[in-house]
């Protein structure tokens, strides 16, 4: 099911919906400085001034591990000043950008139009300056142009997931929030830093929808009889009532 939050990102509304749970809204995440880049000036791709889109996403491919665990590090913007919950609702927002359907490890399902699906997203923040205990495989700073975040500042996303998709690599994950020209890699609101060494962990089987639904039964039966207490309560009084029904009709 997907939250509400994300859905306010695409302007959806869902009334079943329910916030994400792994972070809360204490306290807003400071804005880390870096370094400003050149400004392009030419005319390019509507929406992307200097950029051949086409081109870039050509050129510029983010490897990946199908059937495996991936490991990336993600840059956000912080000129909106984002809550911990608002980068992990934008965090599943531009994966259904980049992937055709998005599923956390807790179950959260969302939609989306672009390269195969991710399952088992495991999100984490950290400064956008992190240093990480694993081997860099790919940089941004191997792409032309080089892709840079909107604002003075930047909050680093480390996301670990599975990709269940065919392809060894897709267009460098970048994403602006606009209408025209959101795989803009100049002042882009979310962009890829950095591909790591995934895990050598071996990845969960891929559930099927029968396996999907059958799991959805049993969290909703949970709910509503949370204890075999309730369910033996519940038995004698389906009995009782059986039994005066009896009784009356004789």
């Amino acid at each position: 099911m997907m939250s509400a939050a994300v859905a306010d990102d695409f302007g959806f509304f869902d009334p079943l919906s329910r916030p994400l749970s792994a972070f809360t809204r204490a306290g807003r995440i400071a804005s880390a400085r870096f370094p400003k880049t050149s400004n392009f000036v030419a005319i390019g791709d509507i929406g992307c001034s200097g950029v051949d889109v086409e081109a870039f996403k050509k050129s510029c491919r983010a490897p990946l591990r199908a059937e495996g665990w991936n490991r990336w590090l993600l840059w956000r913007t912080t000129r909106d000043e984002p809550s911990a919950l608002d980068i992990e609702r934008s965090t599943y927002a531009a994966f259904s950008k980049w992937f055709e359907l998005v599923e956390s490890a807790a179950g959260v399902s969302l939609p989306g139009n672009g390269t195969g699906k991710v399952d088992n997203l495991k999100i984490r923040v950290v400064p956008w300056d992190w240093s990480a205990p694993w081997r860099t495989i790919a940089r941004r700073e191997d792409c032309t142009p080089i892709p840079t975040v909107a604002g003075s500042g930047a909050i680093g996303v480390v996301v670990e997931f599975v990709y269940r998709g065919t392809g060894p690599d897709m267009p460098w994950p970048v994403h602006k929030a606009q209408m025209l020209g959101p795989w803009c890699p100049v002042q882009a609101d979310w962009i890829l830093a950095r591909v790591y060494e995934p895990s050598a962990e071996k990845a969960p089987a891929e559930r099927s929808a029968r396996e999907e639904l059958a799991e959805g039964v049993r969290r909703a039966a949970n709910a509503l009889l949370p204890s075999p207490v309730a369910l033996g309560v519940g038995a004698l009084a389906v009995l009782g009532i059986w039994t005066v029904g009896r009784l009356l009709r004789r």
